[in-house]
C-alpha cells in the first residue's frame, strides 16, 4: 500500500509541474473560475434581493458561503475522483476493467489508484478554496468562528466529499449489469445539483429525505449550516451517521454490481 501511495505522490508531482509549464492555460482557468464564481454570487444576490433579503431563514451572505463550500467540494470531486469513476463505463465496455481486477487491491481502490487525475482543474480548486477561506475569515453569515465550529464544519465538509464520491460510485454501478448504460452519470449530476440550495427551501419531507436517506444536503448545505445556524447536536449526529451509512451502502452496492461483471476472458 505504501508503494502505491509513493507512486501516486510522484505522478501527482510530475503532472502538476507539467501543467505549470503551460502558464497561459493556468491563467485562463483561474480567470474563468473567478468570473464563474462571480456570476454565481451575482445570481445569489439577485435572487435574495428579489426575495427581500431572506430565503427560508437564510441571508444572502450565508448563501454566499453555501455557494463557495459547494463549489470547493465539487472541484475536489472533479480533480481527484471524476475520471476514475466516470471512465468505468468505457472500461467495462472494452474489457480494461480486467486489468484493474489483477491489481493487488480491492477493485474500488484500484480504480482510484489507476485513474487519471484532472490536474488541469487544480487552479479552479485553489480559487474555490481561497473563496471559502476569505468568507470564513470575514465571518460572513455567522459572526466570529470558534474552534468548535471549524472542527464541526471540517468533519461535515469531508464527509460531504465522501458522500459526493459515494453517490457517483452508486450511480455508475449499474454499468456492470449492462455495458450499454453509458449515460448513467447524468443521474449523478441531477442529484448533485440539489446540493446547491439550503435544505430549508425544500418541503419538510423532502428536506428530511435529503438529510437522512439520500444525504444530498451534506454536499454543501449542511456543512455551511453548521457555521452559522444553531443546530441540535442530535440532528448533527443523526445526519452524520446517515451520511456514513450511505457511503457504506454505496460501497456494498458497488460490490454487488461487480459480481455481475463478465470478463472479456470469460468466453461470454
Amino acid at each position: 500500500m505504501r508503494r502505491f501511495f509513493r507512486m501516486f505522490a510522484a505522478t501527482f508531482a510530475v503532472s502538476t509541474s507539467t501543467m505549470l509549464i503551460y502558464r497561459a492555460n493556468v491563467f485562463f482557468f483561474v480567470c474563468f473560475e473567478i468570473f464563474f464564481l462571480a456570476a454565481q454570487f451575482l445570481s445569489v444576490k439577485l435572487g435574495f434581493d428579489l426575495a427581500g433579503g431572506n430565503v427560508a431563514g437564510w441571508t444572502r451572505e450565508q448563501a454566499y458561503v453555501l455557494t463557495a463550500v459547494n463549489g470547493l467540494s465539487h472541484q475536489l470531486f472533479i480533480c481527484f475522483f471524476i475520471n476514475p469513476i466516470f471512465n468505468l463505463a468505457g472500461q467495462v465496455w472494452n474489457g480494461q476493467f480486467d486489468y484493474l481486477l489483477m491489481k493487488p487491491l480491492p477493485p474500488l481502490l484500484a480504480m482510484f489508484f489507476h485513474g487519471q487525475y484532472a490536474i488541469s482543474n487544480l487552479p479552479t480548486l485553489i480559487v474555490n478554496a481561497v473563496a471559502v477561506v476569505l468568507l470564513l475569515v470575514a465571518g460572513t453569515g455567522g459572526g466570529p468562528l470558534t474552534a468548535e465550529k471549524m472542527l464541526v464544519f471540517s468533519v461535515f465538509f469531508l464527509v460531504g466529499v465522501m458522500v459526493r464520491v459515494s453517490l457517483a460510485v452508486l450511480c455508475m454501478a449499474p454499468v456492470f449489469f449492462s455495458e450499454r448504460l453509458a449515460d448513467v452519470e447524468e443521474g449523478f449530476w441531477s442529484l448533485a445539483s440539489l446540493g446547491k440550495y439550503p435544505l430549508a427551501t425544500y418541503p419538510r419531507g423532502l428536506a428530511l429525505f435529503l438529510t437522512f436517506v439520500l444525504p444530498i444536503g451534506m454536499l454543501g448545505a449542511f456543512p455551511a449550516e453548521t457555521l452559522f445556524h444553531e443546530t441540535a447536536p442530535l440532528r448533527l449526529l443523526l445526519a452524520l451517521g446517515a451520511s456514513l451509512l450511505f457511503c457504506v451502502v454505496a460501497v456494498l452496492g458497488f460490490k454487488v454490481a461487480l459480481t455481475r461483471y463478465q470478463s472479456v476472458n470469460s468466453g461470454v
